[in-house]
């Protein structure tokens, strides 16, 4: 199904994501993210839009059947997804540089690597 002219109430992808609700950090969603779920999808699914002079719009009902059938392939995958704890990943990438640190012999050591001077080479 479209979005319909004279039977959906037109809505910004801004005042869309004024709409829907807040996620646990109390924090509203991101209008990137519909620009996201507008451009590229979703789990395979993209949010219904049109293009009204070069204004983005959805509609409350397309809306609801875009996060419907998103939640529906999210169940039928039977992996619940993810989202990055941003400060576990910073610790893991800090832990992986300092073994590769260790591994090179320190990070001093690695910038004094360099290429032979012109003038060594023939």
């Amino acid at each position: 199904m479209s979005i319909r002219i004279g039977r959906d109430e037109f809505l910004t992808l801004s005042e869309a994501a004024k709409r829907l609700p807040a996620k646990n950090s109390g924090r509203r969603l991101h209008v990137a993210a519909l620009y996201r779920w507008a451009s590229n999808g979703c789990r395979g699914v993209v949010l219904e839009t049109i293009h009204v002079g070069g204004q983005r719009y959805t509609s409350m009902d397309a809306l609801q059947r875009f996060l419907d059938e998103v939640t529906q392939r999210a169940r039928a995958s039977g992996a619940p997804r993810r989202s990055v704890d941003v400060r576990a990943r910073r610790a893991e990438i800090e832990r992986t540089e300092a073994g590769v640190n260790e591994l090179l012999g320190g990070a001093s050591q690695r910038n004094d690597v360099s290429e032979p001077s012109a003038a060594g080479r023939k």
